[in-house]
């Protein structure tokens, strides 16, 4: 199975919302979301742009008992049950196959309380979207009273997407190369650096 970009979205400034309105049709789906949370931050994920109780999930924060969402309007990606304001890391996989339910399971952590005598606060969770369309569309949502900071990132890989097929440069004749270690220049005339 070759892994492919399907989608990414980098947050230029802060704002409470990251989205990917383009996704790359797959069966399979690898998402990846770094947030920089500033303040209290309540991550909720959406589908298609989908809400209306199509949503069911079973979360383990901090390896303690599971919680159970059923016909929800999201997906709790990230909420007030860890602590929102710390920068947060999540991994998650999909199953996307047309005219079925959508399945996924999810890993997340965040600091928890700083210094290296404090361990990192988790989540584990396995969910579904009961909508049965091809994802299209990945909402990552502040509710919360903070936002996403700068440079927040939310990506997604897919199965069996064709990438681009890698391409050499190319180098027209006259062009000129400095190289700052010797202090020498080159000049290029029918595929061939000579020093000028």
């Amino acid at each position: 199975m070759v892994w492919g970009k399907a989608g990414s979205t980098t947050l230029s400034s802060g704002g409470d919302d990251v989205d990917i309105t383009c996704l790359s049709e797959s069966k399979s789906r690898m998402i990846m979301s770094h947030m920089l949370n500033c303040g209290a931050a309540q991550n909720k994920v959406t589908f298609n742009n989908t809400g209306s109780g199509k949503y069911a999930s079973r979360n383990e924060y901090n390896d303690c008992a599971d919680t159970i969402h059923t016909c929800q309007n999201y997906v709790p990606h990230w909420d007030g049950n860890c602590n929102a304001s710390n920068d947060q890391f999540v991994v998650s996989f999909l199953v996307d196959v047309c005219g079925q339910e959508k399945l996924g399971v999810y890993w997340g952590i965040d600091r928890g309380t700083a210094g290296a005598g404090n361990t990192i606060r988790s989540r584990n969770m396995a969910y579904k979207f009961v909508d049965t369309p091809k994802i299209t569309r990945f909402d990552l949502n502040n509710t919360g009273a903070g936002d996403y900071g700068a440079d927040s990132n939310l990506s997604i890989l897919g199965s069996g997407i064709t990438t681009g097929a890698a391409q050499d440069p190319t180098v027209t004749d006259g062009a000129i190369f400095y190289e700052t270690d010797t202090n020498k220049e080159y000049v290029i005339y029918n595929g061939t650096w000579t020093e000028v």
